[in-house]
């Protein structure tokens, strides 16, 4: 089982980088940076409960 899910983790690392660089083929890497800086900022205020 933790084969399987050592697997899992390597795959789905391999499928990110792939996609990584196909952003990276049409923009720069700080575009890249600051998307998703910006997207994970919104998520993160988007799922914080309210006190």
């Amino acid at each position: 089982m933790n084969e399987a899910l050592a697997q899992d983790e390597r795959d789905r690392a391999q499928l990110l980088t792939i996609r990584l660089e196909g952003l990276l083929a049409h923009h720069t890497p700080e575009e890249v940076l600051t998307s998703v800086a910006s997207l994970l900022h919104s998520r993160q205020h988007r799922h914080t409960p309210a006190p």
